[in-house]
């Protein structure tokens, strides 16, 4: 739900409220790295942009205003890219964020795992489905393209239940490959 106010509602709200987690919500600053992220938006007008679930619009005559959704990833915003989100054991966290050359784009869990990002002129793509994974990557400055892919067992997946060791594997072999190019 999405509710526009202005700051005399706000603080009308505030002072009826009193003190709670609706008033700390109502008085938190805007996260850091907005003005970054607003930027890069601004920068990506032409991407693909998410229409709000709640259709929420403002009508005008002739036509409509309706609230969007753009993505815009922590590199095009110029911020390092966080893994909190993630939920992973701090051991992976920290192997991951030693992988950061890999510039990892997005990670999505949608019908599989998939994962894509540059790594020097190359850019490279994972996917993982139920039995197996695959790393391809293409250099778009000399035409060299890597793929190498595995078949998994059962116990791989057990050990492994949300792909990320695989995606680092993955990626750590890409870069001994491209190092012996």
């Amino acid at each position: 739900m999405w509710v526009n106010l202005d700051n005399s509602e706000v603080a009308s709200i505030v002072a009826a409220l009193g003190e709670g987690t609706a008033v700390d919500k109502l008085l938190a600053r805007p996260h850091k790295g907005t003005g970054e992220f607003v930027a890069a938006a601004e920068r990506k007008a032409g991407a693909q942009i998410a229409v709000e679930d709640d259709g929420i619009i403002d009508r005008c005559p002739l036509g409509a205003y309706v609230m969007s959704w753009m993505w815009v990833s922590e590199q095009d915003a110029g911020l390092p890219m966080s893994y909190e989100w993630l939920n992973l054991p701090d051991e992976l966290v920290a192997s991951m964020k030693a992988l950061d050359r890999f510039r990892i784009n997005e990670l999505n869990d949608e019908g599989g795992k998939t994962a894509w990002g540059q790594f020097a002129d190359y850019e490279w793509h994972f996917e993982q489905t139920a039995t197996k994974w695959k790393m391809s990557a293409t250099s778009y400055v000399n035409g060299h393209e890597f793929v190498h892919g595995e078949r998994m067992t059962e116990e791989v997946n057990s050990c492994d239940p949300h792909g990320f060791g695989r995606i680092l594997k993955a990626l750590q072999i890409l870069e001994r490959q491209l190092e012996a190019v």
